[in-house]
């Protein structure tokens, strides 16, 4: 920038620019998984979980199970558990930091718009994940992610299940994440079929779907934004 005020650490990173806005923390929420909704799952295991954000929010989320986000639908983001209903899901909602205070230090761009003051509580990214493995951050603080790029393998398969007269064509589906689960201050992301669902029919009254058994992937690489979320 070529006026105003510049804050790096040590580390050459800056902590504030004058010409960009600080994100900041809006509100925590933690959130108890439940069924999937009829017809789109058939098992208990994995279950989902959900919150609205409003304009302009984003989210970071922590669980202790294997959890990934899988979509959004207007303002609401899902993140399916391969865990039973009840498993607790929390949700770090930020946005763009908004707000003034009388005291401490405020920073503004040369609209006259704030981008920082010293009494918002900020975004603190710590890392990025790529990949499956394990991934390790300082101890004693508390972690939540932000999705970023995600793998993911469909697999679908058709198997026979009984005996005659009474032999029932079972259609699955299968979608695996590379889910990321939280303990403490390790972070493990690995595959695991984060949502499935099955069509059951009778083998004399079943419509015999054509070309349906797969095991295809969209070839991508899983990234997760690391937040230290201590306090927050």
């Amino acid at each position: 920038m070529p006026v105003g005020l510049e804050i790096l650490n040590g580390a050459g990173t800056y902590q504030i620019d004058g010409d960009y806005a600080n994100l900041m923390f809006v509100r925590k929420v933690t959130v108890n998984t439940v069924s999937f909704p009829a017809g789109q799952g058939t098992s208990n295991n994995p279950s989902q979980a959900s919150i609205t954000l409003g304009a302009g929010e984003f989210f970071a989320f922590s669980c202790a199970s294997p959890s990934a986000f899988v979509g959004r639908s207007g303002s609401t983001v899902y993140i399916n558990v391969m865990a039973a209903p009840g498993a607790l899901v929390t949700f770090y909602v930020f946005a763009r930091g908004q707000g003034t205070s009388t005291f401490g230090l405020e920073v503004y761009d040369a609209d006259g718009q704030i981008t920082f003051s010293s009494s918002w509580k900020l975004l603190n990214i710590v890392g990025v994940t790529a990949g499956a493995g394990n991934f390790q951050f300082a101890t004693g603080r508390t972690y939540a992610v932000i999705p970023q790029s995600q793998f993911v393998r469909l697999v679908r398969k058709t198997t026979y299940q009984g005996a005659q007269p009474s032999v029932y064509v079972v259609y699955s589906r299968e979608l695996f994440y590379q889910a990321v689960s939280i303990s403490g201050a390790a972070l493990n992301v690995a595959s695991d079929a984060v949502h499935f669902a099955a069509w059951v029919y009778l083998e004399s009254q079943s419509p015999f779907i054509m070309g349906w058994d797969t095991d295809t992937n969209n070839g991508g690489t899983t990234r997760y934004v690391v937040a230290d979320v201590t306090g927050l």
